[in-house]
């Protein structure tokens, strides 16, 4: 059926070409078809970020460095539990209202991560503005810490960026020691236990003369 209509169709342009005259431009000539546009939408169209007045602590180096799509945020060693304010500034830089969310993973020594403007790990921003995000230390975990930030604009899956989070935490100070006079010449101590329950390892006991410390305990 495929071969008879290729003819008929033949036949048909060979009879109409004994009636009418074809200019050259009849079978040269071309409908233009406009090549398929894709669009790619991408965070950046909708936030941007940049690095807040935070610094590490006893330093002047920021927190975070980057932008919305290269940020990364390094917390230094943190001598005791405390709050960040204005790690980093993220603004809506779209023509209407939008909403971010952020979810932290590891890094279990920061006890919370929420913007500013909220309080929670969710804000809306309206067109041009902005908010800060604050972070929170843990009292109960110390040690070495890695882990992510996801910032994603909220009603996709897929609008996100995914930045690296580093911290170094103390263990807590404990209460002041408190000396009882014991027989014998002895001295019972006792203070109050850090509040750091994770990566604890103990406590060491230190004896000054007036000039220096000398460690008491072995281990």
């Amino acid at each position: 059926m495929t071969h008879r209509l290729a003819v008929l169709a033949c036949t048909g342009l060979a009879f109409a070409g004994a009636l009418t005259h074809f200019s050259s431009a009849s079978f040269t000539n071309a409908t233009a078809v406009p090549s398929n546009a894709v669009a790619v939408d991408k965070l950046a169209n909708y936030f941007s970020v940049a690095p807040g007045t935070a610094v590490q602590a006893g330093t002047s180096t920021p927190v975070a460095s980057g932008n919305v799509d290269t940020l990364s945020l390094a917390f230094g060693t943190v001598p005791s539990a405390r709050t960040f304010t204005s790690v980093f500034v993220i603004t809506n830089v779209s023509g209407s209202s939008e909403t971010a969310t952020l979810a932290l993973s590891g890094a279990s020594q920061i006890s919370s991560a929420v913007f500013a403007s909220s309080g929670s790990t969710s804000a809306t921003l309206t067109a041009g503005a902005s908010t800060t995000l604050t972070v929170t230390t843990s009292t109960t975990i110390a040690g070495h810490g890695t882990g992510s930030l996801k910032l994603t604009r909220s009603g996709t899956s897929w609008m996100y960026r995914t930045y690296a989070v580093t911290i170094d935490e103390a263990p807590e100070v404990p209460g002041a020691p408190t000396a009882t006079q014991a027989p014998n010449g002895r001295i019972n101590l006792s203070w109050g236990v850090s509040s750091t329950t994770t990566n604890l390892a103990g406590y060491n006991l230190y004896r000054s003369s007036g000039a220096g410390f000398t460690k008491l305990n072995a281990t």
